[in-house]
């Protein structure tokens, strides 16, 4: 199932920050109609997880709606998990 990360900063066209609830979720409000920039904060994430889509991406908002915008994260495997050769 999908994995919640609170405490992780999003920034609205480069000024206006907002952190997730314990429940991955955040909001922005009164965001004028058009296009705008959303960015994800890398180092507000724990260090075992990635982003799986870009760190900064373009959004359209039209009035009257609610955009929402998912940032999906795959957890890093531990170093002592990761894949390796030996040779003997």
């Amino acid at each position: 199932g999908d994995e919640f990360i609170s405490r992780a900063r999003i920034i609205l066209d480069g000024k206006t920050v907002e952190e997730s609830d314990y429940d991955g979720t955040y909001f922005f409000k009164d965001i004028e109609s058009g296009k705008h920039n959303v960015r994800v904060d890398l180092n507000s994430l724990p260090i075992q997880y990635l982003p799986l889509i870009k760190l900064s991406n373009t959004i359209e908002v039209t009035e009257g709606t609610v955009y929402v915008f998912h940032v999906p994260v795959k957890k890093r495997l531990p170093a002592d998990q990761s894949t390796t050769n030996e040779t003997r």
